[in-house]
C-alpha cells in the first residue's frame, strides 16, 4: 500500500488543478526555462515542508502533469 494513500483526501483534487494552473502559467511566461518551486505551492497545500513534498512527489509518481 501507497503511504500517501488516505493522508492527503481534503480537496486533493482541487489542490492538484491549482498547482497544475500554476506551472501552466509559468511555462506559457517562461517556456519552462525558470520553473516553478515547491515554495510556489505552499499557499495552496497548506502543510508541512514534508507533506508538502510527499504530495508533489505523488503527483510526480502519478503523472499528473
Amino acid at each position: 500500500m501507497d503511504t500517501f494513500s488516505g493522508k492527503f483526501t481534503d480537496n486533493q483534487q482541487e489542490k492538484e488543478i491549482a498547482i497544475l494552473k500554476i506551472v501552466t502559467e509559468q511555462f506559457k511566461k517562461d517556456g519552462g526555462h525558470n520553473g516553478v518551486t515547491m515554495n510556489s505551492f505552499d499557499h495552496i497545500l497548506k502543510l508541512n515542508i514534508e507533506d508538502r513534498n510527499e504530495f508533489l512527489f505523488r503527483m510526480q509518481k502519478e503523472k499528473k502533469y
